[in-house]
């Protein structure tokens, strides 16, 4: 797979503007054409050419960039719930100019980009957002949670493996916002009332998604991985009564 790269000049760029109804939103890439390193310097690399796909392990996803600055966003979001083409919620454009947000791996990898002289932009849907960052201040996107893995519990004294890894059925939330506004699909309803701190049980059908991959690329907050999931899909507040720990 190539990513689709649009050249345009720098006076076409800065006269263009998102026009209604369009969800759009132009992200400038912080290091587009530097290679691809940890943190520590090492080079990792990242094969355009490969398809991206859903899994634990996948060089594509976890080498791609998730993040980078907002330069342009529409002037108010698109939702018709009787519309095909319409995204399938209604939300309020919670983003600004100046602010670094962070998307899903897929969304990267299969962006239309725009190269500005040495400057690099994707071009993210909206919906596809998950978290802004404006200063120090967390802005959760589309309804979505940002989460603190849970690990599991120890089945007892032989068992040295459980409590290293990661419970996919719970997290404990790190940071929320707004719920979403309507669902075309009715059935869909955003879990209302939660606070920082709270043990989540997560619908099973869904696995929580991370919002970095891996540590040497983190840059939410320094070396700490979360997972981001959409209010909908959190089935309950569990008392904090579990022997569950972070």
């Amino acid at each position: 797979m190539e990513i689709n790269q649009i050249k345009l000049t720098k006076e076409e760029f800065n006269k263009g503007r998102i026009l209604y109804p369009n969800n759009n939103v132009i992200v400038e890439m912080e290091h587009p054409n530097e290679e691809k390193k940890t943190k520590s310097g090492v080079i990792v690399g990242f094969n355009r050419d490969v398809n991206y796909a859903e899994g634990n392990e996948n060089h594509v996803a976890d080498v791609a960039d998730v993040c980078g600055i907002v330069v342009k966003v529409p002037e108010k979001y698109y939702f018709s719930a009787k519309e095909q083409k319409s995204p399938s919620w209604r939300t309020n454009i919670e983003v600004e100019v100046g602010d670094k947000v962070w998307f899903s791996p897929f969304a990267s990898v299969n962006c239309e980009e725009l190269v500005v002289e040495d400057k690099v932009y994707k071009i993210i849907a909206y919906e596809d957002l998950f978290v802004a960052k404006r200063g120090e201040d967390v802005v959760c996107l589309n309804g979505n949670v940002i989460l603190e893995p849970v690990h599991k519990e120890s089945l007892g004294s032989l068992d040295v493996l459980s409590e290293q890894e990661i419970d996919q059925t719970r997290g404990r939330v790190k940071f929320v916002g707004s719920s979403n506004l309507e669902y075309c699909d009715h059935t869909y309803a955003d879990f209302q009332d939660l606070q920082v701190g709270d043990l989540v049980l997560l619908d099973k059908r869904i696995k929580p998604i991370p919002l970095e991959r891996k540590v040497y690329n983190a840059c939410f907050d320094d070396d700490n991985l979360y997972y981001t999931i959409p209010r909908r899909f959190i089935t309950m507040v569990i008392p904090e009564t579990s022997n569950h720990t972070t």
